[in-house]
């Protein structure tokens, strides 16, 4: 293989150069470098043994304490639900249907964007995201057997 730019050449005159012994410490050098490959649970816990060891953000450590390094800013989004759900629904009419439903939107949105980045440490953290909706599901479902009792045309294809 012929050098074709100035680096090229410059690093095959260096090669030229090179004697053996120095070949030989070069790999010496590096036989024991392994590439060391991190699994993301791993590349996690080195991030939070560094959070929790530098002093200058322990004043801060509520806002993020609870969630993983990689979702820092999670509680930005925290903070925008928590608004959403009690500052938001004042605005659509008090006590009226589309009240619940706006407020279910938001909680079933906030619940699938939870799930989908996990941003907790504590994996009992997820089980607080699933039971409202679960609840729902249960309330729901009781009142779908509830209405279907009461109701004339129901009841008569039951029979």
């Amino acid at each position: 293989m012929a050098p074709e730019t100035p680096q090229e050449q410059a690093y095959f005159k260096f090669r030229e150069k090179e004697s053996e012994s120095m070949r030989d410490l070069r790999h010496k050098a590096f036989e024991h470098v392994e590439v060391v490959a991190l699994s993301l649970d791993e590349v996690q816990e080195r991030k939070m043994e560094a959070r929790a060891d530098d002093h200058d953000i322990q004043h801060l450590a509520f806002l993020f304490g609870e969630f993983e390094p990689r979702c820092y800013l999670f509680v930005v989004f925290e903070c925008l639900r928590r608004l959403a759900l009690t500052g938001l629904l004042i605005f659509v009419y008090n006590g009226s249907a589309t009240q619940v439903v706006v407020g279910l939107f938001i909680a079933v949105i906030s619940k699938h964007v939870m799930s989908e980045f996990n941003p907790y440490i504590e994996d009992s953290d997820y089980l607080c995201i699933n039971q409202p909706v679960r609840r729902v599901h249960a309330v729901e479902q009781v009142s779908r057997r509830w209405r279907g009792g009461h109701d004339p045309a129901v009841a008569e294809t039951r029979r």
